[in-house]
């Protein structure tokens, strides 16, 4: 995992809190929505590895694949379909 959890101060919270209140007054529940995304390396060749001694061991460092899936839902907890991108 990245980061460290409680780096946040509970008073930024409570104040953000307040502000997404007043940012989002007048509109309905279904048209406030949050967007969130994650990635995964799911190819990823090594820059070492183990091989005999001797013999030359090559790899492309730059051969790597990535997919993101970006994820919707709405303050009435409505989902969108999950998008997924290959490559950008």
């Amino acid at each position: 995992m990245i980061g460290r959890g409680g780096d946040v101060n509970p008073e930024t919270i409570d104040s953000w809190n307040e502000r997404v209140k007043e940012l989002t007054k007048g509109y309905a529940a279904r048209n406030v929505w949050n967007e969130d995304e994650t990635g995964c390396l799911w190819k990823a060749m090594l820059k070492k590895s183990l091989s005999q001694k001797g013999k030359r061991c090559r790899g492309d460092k730059n051969a790597k694949q990535r997919i993101t899936a970006v994820f919707f839902v709405n303050a009435e907890s409505e989902k969108e379909s999950l998008i997924v991108i290959g490559s950008s």
